[in-house]
């Protein structure tokens, strides 16, 4: 049961991370194109990208842990 646990901890934990990583890139990119709006597109475009790339390896922590059942 304390493994199980542990598992829950750790997807909370990544969740989290990826929140607040989000949200740094979210930050920087903004302040980027405020100085320069001329590249606009370039960095909302790099903003998706790394976006999607943490998406799908929060997805595949996700399905990992998924196979485990909670006894409650």
């Amino acid at each position: 049961m304390k493994e199980q646990h542990e598992f829950v901890i750790g997807i909370v934990q990544q969740a989290v991370q990826n929140l607040v990583f989000y949200g740094v890139v979210s930050l920087l990119v903004g302040i980027l194109i405020i100085i320069y709006p001329n590249l606009l597109g370039i960095l909302v475009g790099l903003m998706l990208v790394v976006a999607a790339v943490q998406a799908f390896r929060f997805a595949y922590t996700l399905n990992k842990y998924s196979r485990i059942k909670l006894g409650f």
